[in-house]
């Protein structure tokens, strides 16, 4: 119970902290904790993120892994995303790699500049060469997928595939989902790129009309 109140407490900051940055309007945007090897909590489909300050509980779903599926064990029907966080837990379990929380937002630049790439080695690229503490925070570099239907099983395994190689993953005309050890993890590994996003695209305004 101590637990499941510090994790509630998180949310509702991390929430906040989303809120205010308009990272995701309306219902846009999902986050989830994996609670233990079997529990995810996780957003509730419609759910908005401006909801989750005022009352959690209300607005995430837990769920149960199992072999190939998921099961609702409490609250309403879980988010669109649902699938991507399932299968990219999966492989953070596989891997052991200790970071058990997921945050998936749309912030602005990084959605931008993700239509101006085709591949994901042009993206890094990109970001490489704009701010040197880009190599600090991702030595491995970020993940790029290419446009997938949002909630498409498709997109779910293109991302598993990546989550486990990269700390964050940019979707093409979509937005990014960032894994971590908290919810603030995950938020300053957006937010770097979100500001290293936002230097090349004023740096791309000037360039072609200057």
């Amino acid at each position: 119970m101590m637990k499941l109140r510090r994790f509630l407490k998180e949310i509702k900051r991390a929430s906040k902290f989303i809120h205010e940055k308009k990272w995701a309007c309306a219902s846009e945007g999902n986050l989830s904790v994996l609670l233990n090897e079997k529990y995810i909590l996780i957003t509730s489909k419609g759910a908005k993120i401006r909801d989750l300050i005022k009352n959690p509980v209300k607005n995430l779903s837990l769920i149960k892994i199992e072999e190939n599926k998921f099961t609702l064990i409490k609250g309403k029907e879980p988010s669109s995303e649902t699938l991507a966080h399932f299968l990219s837990y999966k492989e953070i379990l596989k891997n052991n790699l200790k970071e058990n929380y997921l945050l998936h937002l749309h912030p602005e630049n990084i959605i931008a500049i993700s239509h101006l790439v085709k591949i994901e080695k042009e993206l890094n690229k990109i970001l490489k060469g704009v701010h040197f503490e880009f190599e600090y925070f991702f030595p491995e570099g970020v993940g790029f997928i290419k446009e997938k239907k949002p909630g498409s099983i498709e997109l779910a395994k293109e991302n598993a595939k990546k989550i486990s190689k990269y700390k964050c993953v940019i979707w093409k005309k979509h937005g990014i989902i960032s894994r971590g050890k908290s919810f603030e993890e995950c938020i300053e590994r957006i937010e770097i790129l979100e500001k290293i996003a936002g230097i090349y695209l004023k740096l791309f305004y000037f360039k072609k009309f200057f």
